[in-house]
């Protein structure tokens, strides 16, 4: 409940091989009472190193899972790394049931996946959370249905994402009109997402037909509740190669929103 703690510290979870469709979740932790009722969290300093499916298609593989925190979490400074399969991988999922948390200065890098399927660092659907100071680079997808996302938000109300480093996001035959994202924000929640400083370079110089990649992805539209999106001094360089009707991108929105500009 709301009030208890929870230490998470210095575990190493390494050199795992599975076969056929195994489903490796790595670390879920979901412990708490409830959406409005959980421990504080301190997840810090954990390891997850070469993990393979080693056949094509596998099972799902997700390095860390966090969900029904409490306030004041924090999940900083742990290690995903060397992860490869033939199916979706995402590296850290940060859950809809969370309150609020800090996840900051975690390294995710290498990830690949030969598989149909997204290969994703981080992914949240946290409501609050701030998302800061990590480093995600060398996420590759070898399959013409993959696609790549440096940083996801898929939900959340107050969001603010600064000072990632994210690099050499790569899907070499992909055929997604927006394969490549290196910050991803799909959601269509009422809130506010900041996103200030961030560094992201995306550099794909072969792809399927078809092929685009963005920089920085919002679905925006016209209505008042829509999630406001503020960009402020942020560095977004892509330097992609589209192919046919595809478009290499540094910021695209899929229609007119709330955005503040400042970059």
């Amino acid at each position: 409940v709301n009030g208890s703690t929870m230490t998470n510290n210095l575990n190493n979870f390494s050199n795992v091989t599975v076969k056929g469709s195994t489903i490796i979740a790595g670390w879920n932790n979901v412990e708490g009472a409830s959406t409005s009722s959980g421990p504080t969290k301190t997840i810090t300093n954990n390891t997850f190193d070469n993990i393979t499916a080693n056949t094509t298609p596998t099972g799902a593989i997700t390095g860390m899972a966090v969900d029904l925190s409490g306030p004041g979490t924090s999940v900083a400074s742990n290690t995903i790394s060397n992860i490869t399969g033939g199916a979706a991988i995402t590296g850290l999922v940060l859950g809809a049931s969370n309150q609020s948390l800090t996840v900051s200065s975690n390294v995710i890098d290498p990830i690949t996946s030969s598989g149909s399927a997204a290969v994703i660092a981080i992914s949240s659907a946290a409501p609050t959370v701030t998302i800061s100071k990590n480093k995600i680079y060398d996420l590759i997808g070898s399959n013409a249905g993959s696609t790549i996302s440096g940083l996801l938000i898929s939900e959340g109300t107050t969001v603010t994402v600064s000072n990632n480093l994210i690099g050499n996001l790569a899907a070499s035959a992909a055929t997604g009109s927006n394969a490549i994202n290196g910050i991803n924000i799909p959601s269509s929640q009422s809130g506010s997402i900041k996103v200030y400083y961030n560094t992201v370079y995306v550099s794909n110089p072969t792809s399927g037909a078809g092929f685009g990649s963005s920089g920085l992805f919002h679905n925006a539209d016209n209505t008042s509740s829509q999630t406001t999106l503020d960009l402020r001094n942020n560095i977004i360089v892509n330097t992609s190669v589209q192919n046919g009707a595809g478009l290499t991108v540094a910021y695209r929105r899929d229609a007119g929103g709330n955005n503040q500009l400042s970059n």
